[in-house]
Formats: C-alpha cells, structure tokens, sequence
C-alpha cells in the first residue's frame, strides 16, 4: 500500500513537471531579435513563455506580476496587438492611416480588454522620438490592476513599412518602475528594426 502511493506521489510530481513552461534567459550586452525589434539588453532579463499572440513576446526582470517588457512586432493593417480572450470584448485592430493619438488609444484599448475591461488606463505625454532609426513617438501611461496594484509604463512606438512596432513597459509604481526605466531607456535607444 505504501509502494503503491509513493508511485502515486511521484507519477503526480512527474506529471505537474512535465507541464512547466520554462524562462528563458536573455543575457546582456548581445543583440537579440524580439519579434522584428533587434535590441541590446544591458541587463539579463527573463523571457516569459506567456503567449498574448503570435507577434507578441514579454520580458520580465522581477516576475510578469511586477514587471513587463513586451515586444509587439510586425503588426499590419487589420491585425490586433493581442489576441482577443473575450468575444464580448474583441480588440481593436490597427490600420496603417493611424495617427500617433490613434496608436495610443490602440495601445489602452488593447491593454484594457485584455484585463477584461475592468481597469481604466490613463495615457499622457505623448511626444516624438527616435524609434529604430527613424521618427516613432511614445507616450507613458498609468493604471490599477484589478488586484489593487498601482502600474506606470512606457510605451514607445513606430510605423515603419505599414506595420507597428511597440515596446511597452510596465512595472509596479512602488519601487520597480523607476528601478528599470533607465534600463529600459538604453535598450530602447539601441533598437534596430
């Protein structure tokens, strides 16, 4: 009877082990390809297997709960940022007319629906910026997850060929968003699409 739990115990350790999605390290100071944006981390982070959609990948430093850096590459007109969890909530889709205000509000409406609808994502100081090598924008933007947790974020964008890059960052206020924002700075200026 005893054998026969043990069995049990460890066919059920083996199995929950068998279903974990790995991190994987993305070291610094090596230029690395983040779903068409080429960039060179000067720190390690953490690269999530979360998958938001195909053209999406997500970086983490301290775990996604307190830290994103998400890529958002190659986005042509008609597609979405992220894949819609929600019929009730479809996203919206990006079209290659779309003016700087019109990618900010592509990025809060996204950001929004994929928590569902139930937070409310404030976007401000929406400036001009070097992107790649050529004119992009980028705007912060302030919210509370539904948990309570206070988020600020960066988002830095361009549409170059038709198709929209982003790289998003977004931290917890206390303590993580101002640690990594100089971080995230640099490889922002060292990205190459």
């Amino acid at each position: 009877m005893i054998k026969q739990i043990k069995r049990l115990f460890i066919l059920g350790l083996l199995s929950s082990l068998a279903g974990c999605v790995q991190y994987s390290l993305v070291p610094a100071g090596s230029a690395v390809s983040a779903k068409g944006i080429t960039v060179t981390p000067p720190m390690d982070w953490n690269k999530s297997p979360a998958n938001l959609g195909k053209k999406v990948e997500i970086w983490t430093r301290d775990g996604v709960s307190l830290d994103q850096l998400i890529f958002i590459g190659g986005i042509s007109d008609g597609e979405t940022l992220f894949k819609s969890w929600n019929k009730a909530l479809p996203m919206p889709a990006f079209n290659a007319g779309m003016l700087p205000n019109d990618v900010e509000d592509l990025v809060k409406t996204s950001l929004k629906n994929l928590a569902g609808g139930e937070i409310q994502i404030d976007t401000s100081n929406l400036k001009p910026t070097e992107f790649g090598g050529t004119f992009g924008f980028e705007f912060e933007l302030d919210y509370f997850e539904k948990s309570g947790l206070k988020k600020r974020g960066n988002a830095f964008a361009v549409i170059k060929d038709e198709q929209l890059y982003v790289i998003l960052f977004t931290a917890a206020d206390l303590h993580y968003f101002g640690e990594h924002l100089p971080e995230v700075r640099k490889l922002f200026e060292s990205a190459v699409i």
